[in-house]
């Protein structure tokens, strides 16, 4: 399920690893899934099936271990993603009710 995408205008890199002019030159033209929920019908001993939803997107520093555990950031600090992530998290438990843009918080 595609949750963002980008437009059909848009430029994406594939490969990171060329130089930044070399980069935008081979870039790709077109939309591209930013941020999909995967989910997996898992089957117990029981024959019991459950639901695992797995949010993915495509974006590696989209937040980390530091910015969420480390006292001197905490979660308002987040910036532009912390919308993404806690819609994200009230999606994965079925709380669309709470998805929402929340007021900016200010240190």
């Amino acid at each position: 399920e595609t949750i963002v995408n980008s437009s059909e205008s848009a430029y994406y890199v594939t490969d990171v690893s060329a130089s930044a002019d070399k980069a935008i030159q081979n870039a790709e033209k077109g939309s591209v899934d930013i941020a999909v929920i995967a989910t997996k019908t898992i089957t117990d001993e029981s024959e019991e099936s459950k639901k695992s939803k797995l949010l993915v997107i495509g974006n590696g520093r989209f937040i980390t271990d530091y910015t969420i555990t480390s006292s001197s950031y905490p979660l308002s600090y987040l910036g532009n993603n912390r919308d993404l992530m806690l819609n994200g998290i009230a999606r994965l438990t079925g709380r669309d009710g709470a998805l929402t843009i929340r007021k900016q918080m200010n240190s």
